[in-house]
């Protein structure tokens, strides 16, 4: 390595004050996650993210009370809520590069004594169409399992409550725009835990889920809120792919909304064409089309399959049954596809006689990267309007645990 004699910085209260840290800084190499680190946004200073972090306000772009992300549009419409805290999986993903004051969830990898329940290991010799009915297979599956259960689904999400606040937050600054309650449609609505929210503040709403059990549930909720709740919303089972909705085109919707990841269910390219293509045809062309998506996490993708992730203990709901939570999972680039395995295990302290059986289940996403996903929709009739890297309405950046988008028909 040859070096050459340069001028010296000058001083300042956070710059690097000697030349052998600069030549440290311009040719060291710096492994993966140092290098992730470096490469947050381009107005950030490096040298400063890698050995002063700077406040948080500016290292992820928070709005605050004195300051907003984005501007209003033309519309005046900001669908920003003011956050307490960053968003926690956020706050997970950033935590390797830069001290945080707040406390993060321990997500430490942990072993447990009983069998592993993994897939088996694939046999080469099989057909493709062997393959190919065992993939349709798991994907149903990975698409029904996870919400067959309502009630701990329920339990499990009770506190995830940004997004709601960031959604009620866009169907308010739409409706003083448009000065009247708004009729929507939720894609994916659950077992209501954005539904109930919206209705109870004045909006119609038409709730679409494939879940029986689900809509059931959010059925049930809606009848504990009263009969003006219950008018309020229209509860349909359908596969949004084939929305059974028709309306005339003066009576389209102003706002479409798919939370929570819901869009991750179409894993292939026909299948999200034939979602937008719904929803282009049901949303008023002043509408805006608003969902939520993971934003891939390649270094959490990649981590090893045999092993447990995220444990936690708490209690069933509906039994009361002492269970120990936690979680794996595999990643197919091809397909870009992730398998996630939740597994439901008796508490060692539960005795054998009151304990349940393990149960495991399965979840599978399709996962969306950025430029993807702007291209998907501007060649499906969308433009971009508003994108995010959480409901705090940080930037997109590479440490952004989600993917917040408004868009609107082109």
């Amino acid at each position: 390595m040859q070096t050459r004699r340069c001028e010296r910085i000058p001083e300042h209260p956070h710059s690097l004050g000697t030349m052998a840290l600069v030549a440290f800084a311009v040719i060291w190499q710096p492994d993966d996650d140092l290098r992730r680190s470096m490469l947050f946004t381009e107005e950030h200073n490096r040298l400063d993210i890698l050995f002063r972090p700077p406040p948080l306000e500016r290292l992820l772009g928070m709005r605050t009370q004195q300051k907003l992300v984005a501007d209003r549009d033309t519309n005046r419409l900001t669908p920003h809520v003011e956050p307490k805290d960053p968003h926690a999986a956020t706050m997970y993903r950033v935590a390797p590069f830069v001290k945080f004051p707040l406390p993060l969830a321990d997500e430490s990898e942990y072993k447990w004594p009983m069998s592993e329940s993994l897939p088996p290991t694939p046999n080469p010799a099989q057909t493709a169409a062997q393959t190919l009915d065992e993939t349709r297979a798991a994907l149903h599956q990975g698409s029904v399992e996870m919400y067959e259960d309502a009630e701990l689904y329920d339990h499990e999400f009770s506190r995830r409550r940004h997004d709601v606040a960031w959604y009620r937050q866009l169907a308010t600054d739409m409706t003083s725009v448009h000065k009247r309650a708004l009729s929507i449609v939720e894609l994916a609505s659950g077992t209501g835990r954005l539904l109930l929210p919206l209705v109870r503040d004045g909006h119609q709403l038409i709730g679409i889920d494939r879940s029986a059990q689900m809509l059931s549930r959010c059925q049930a909720r809606l009848r504990a809120l009263g009969k003006k709740a219950v008018g309020r919303a229209l509860l349909l089972q359908a596969d949004f792919r084939e929305l059974p909705l028709h309306v005339e085109k003066n009576d389209r919707f102003r706002l479409i909304v798919c939370p929570f990841n819901g869009l991750q269910h179409l894993y292939h390219r026909e299948d999200l064409e034939r979602f937008l293509s719904e929803v282009r045809r049901l949303l008023h062309p002043d509408g805006i089309f608003a969902f939520d998506v993971l934003n891939p996490d390649l270094a959490w993708l990649s981590r090893s399959p045999t092993r447990r992730w995220s444990r936690t203990r708490f209690k069933h709901p509906r039994t009361g049954e002492k269970l120990i939570y936690s979680t794996n999972h595999d990643y197919d680039p091809a397909t870009q596809i992730q398998w996630i395995r939740i597994f439901y295990e008796p508490d060692p302290a539960t005795p054998k006689a009151q304990a349940s059986a393990p149960r495991t289940i399965h979840l599978s996403q399709k996962l969306y990267f950025p430029a993807e996903l702007t291209a998907l929709l501007h060649y499906n009739g969308f433009r971009l309007w508003y994108r995010a890297g959480g409901f705090d309405g940080q930037p997109l950046s590479p440490v952004s645990a989600e993917q917040v988008i408004c868009a609107r028909v082109r």
